[in-house]
């Protein structure tokens, strides 16, 4: 599977390895940081879940899905889903943007 445009890996390994999400945004000539803007989301968030280091939440998932008219089962590992819709991340991060209430 190809990589993020304009990302080089760190060669760590990941929890749950690249997300097929990688290679549909690339396929579709988009980049992480354009996608991000356009769901006003966190586009590190996006780069830490396309590459595996974390599950993608439900919020993700929905948005993501809806965007790129594509199920989460084709953007996303069974792992990776089987994780996300069994735990929440519980630690206060908030990834979603709010850029409107900054207007």
């Amino acid at each position: 599977m190809s990589g993020i445009k304009g990302v080089r890996g760190s060669g760590r390994p990941t929890r749950f390895g690249p997300q097929p999400l990688v290679q549909v945004i690339n396929e579709r000539g988009l980049s992480v940081r354009r996608v991000a803007d356009q769901l006003l989301i966190d586009s590190s968030y996006i780069y830490r879940v396309s590459c595996g280091r974390v599950a993608p939440d439900e919020e993700l998932r929905r948005r993501l899905s809806g965007f790129l008219q594509l199920p989460e089962e084709q953007l996303f590992t069974a792992g990776a889903l089987a994780h996300t819709r069994n735990q929440d991340r519980g630690d206060g991060y908030e990834p979603f943007l709010d850029r409107r209430a900054n207007a």
